[in-house]
């Protein structure tokens, strides 16, 4: 039965949820819900706690009540685990949980008190300590709470003249228990979590925020979560690129037929662990890579020909003198974000790879969306006499004020990425 309180509860909310908010102005409507969900998870904690005492999950044959509410609700049962040991925590704090049921403090004020107490583990001490850290939750945010915090416990550390607390390893807090798990779900998707101690958090911040303030453009379509898993992936795949190559471990080894890279069918096509991948990823990553043709009869490889490279180095140079970085619509992008773009790269075995087929894109997004994305290129020829000076002329320089850049192609064209 469920108990009148929840009842109007969720009659109020459901109040809510039938007012009209286009247009009005929320300001105020969602300071006043910011406090009025704090005041809510304060009750959840109330209510865990008093759930957690009463042992009234054994009934049901659970092991926790973590475990019982997960397995109802489909929880994470280890974020289920930390709002207990919060509401535990909390439960004899009288200030905070006084100041967290009036929403005077949110829910990560009240998560980071209860987790200096626990660290602590001085409850004289944390007492006398705990109207400061009040004041300082109602004037910082939950992170600053957490830096001052920990500046007083090291404090207090001192003055016991004792160490920092250890867990069951052997670690202090800051290097408890880092674990990263992955995972390939359906079609190959990986997914990615993980818990880091805090040397390895400021490393792996540092370079993922370097790898995306360089690859993130003005008006970028992608999120920003999705530019840092781009992010990460470009961060291994530099990593990779530095190994020794002695042995010649390609960092992705795709195996496909004639037939399917060059779009007249659909075939084999996957990673050399089996995973299927479209077509038209395989496609892109063959702008780029070494190309190794192998006759195959009857399951049984008969030959193998010699391994060919869609673009030289020289050729990529050449690219970047000429296109000055990505030539996508509107991406400014410079070269050390960009890959070369073949337009027929299945056909670069077959023949000679000239720069007129060539031309640079950003690896984030461009390249992606002319493979992946439905972009087309269309091609115009020009009169090489009616191309104008650039500033990537300029300071390239290398034709000497002549007529017409030895860089650009017998063909001059202009490709224009429109989606479709």
């Amino acid at each position: 039965m469920i108990p009148g309180g929840i009842a109007e509860l969720d009659a109020a909310i459901s109040a809510l949820a039938a007012e009209v908010v286009v247009g009005v102005d929320q300001r105020d409507s969602l300071l006043e819900l910011q406090r009025s969900q704090a005041r809510l998870d304060a009750e959840i904690a109330r209510r865990l706690d008093a759930f957690r005492m009463s042992h009234g999950w054994t009934d049901d044959g659970a092991r926790s009540p973590a475990a019982w509410l997960s397995s109802r609700t489909h929880g994470n049962r280890a974020h289920l685990t930390a709002a207990i040991r919060t509401a535990k925590l909390v439960a004899d704090l009288e200030t905070t949980r006084a100041a967290w049921e009036c929403g005077e403090i949110s829910t990560e004020h009240a998560t980071v008190i209860a987790s200096i107490r626990k660290r602590a583990n001085a409850d004289t001490h944390f007492l006398e300590y705990e109207p400061v850290l009040l004041a300082v939750a109602n004037t910082h945010t939950a992170i600053e709470t957490l830096g001052i915090a920990k500046a007083w416990l090291d404090a207090l550390n001192d003055h016991l003249d004792r160490e920092a607390p250890v867990n069951e390893q052997g670690d202090s807090p800051q290097r408890a228990r880092p674990s990263v798990t992955f995972a390939r779900i359906l079609d190959g998707v990986g997914v990615l979590n993980g818990t880091l101690d805090t040397e390895s958090a400021e490393i792996i911040e540092k370079a993922l925020n370097i790898v995306y303030r360089a690859g993130h453009r003005k008006s970028d379509p992608r999120t920003p979560a999705q530019q840092r898993a781009d992010a990460l992936a470009a961060i291994c795949s530099r990593y990779l690129a530095g190994l020794s190559a002695s042995g010649n471990r390609p960092h992705l080894m795709i195996v496909t037929d004639t037939e399917t890279i060059a779009g007249d069918a659909y075939g084999r096509c996957q990673t050399a662990n089996g995973i299927p991948i479209h077509p038209d990823m395989a496609r892109r990553y063959a702008c780029n890579a070494d190309i190794n043709e192998i006759q195959i009869h009857d399951g049984i490889p008969l030959a193998m020909g010699r391994t060919t490279r869609t673009f030289t180095s020289h050729q990529y140079r050449a690219m970047v003198a000429r296109d000055g970085g990505c030539r996508g619509p509107g991406c400014d992008a410079p070269p050390d974000q960009c890959e070369a773009h073949h337009m027929h790269p299945w056909a670069a075995k077959h023949g000679n790879t000239d720069l007129d087929v060539g031309f640079l894109l950003c690896t984030g997004y461009c390249h992606r969306q002319v493979h992946e994305g439905g972009w087309r290129i269309t091609r115009r020829r020009m009169n090489p006499r009616s191309l104008r000076r650039t500033r990537d002329c300029r300071d390239c320089q290398q034709c000497s004020g002549a007529r017409r850049c030895r860089f650009w192609p017998v063909v001059d064209i202009v490709l224009r990425l429109t989606p479709t």
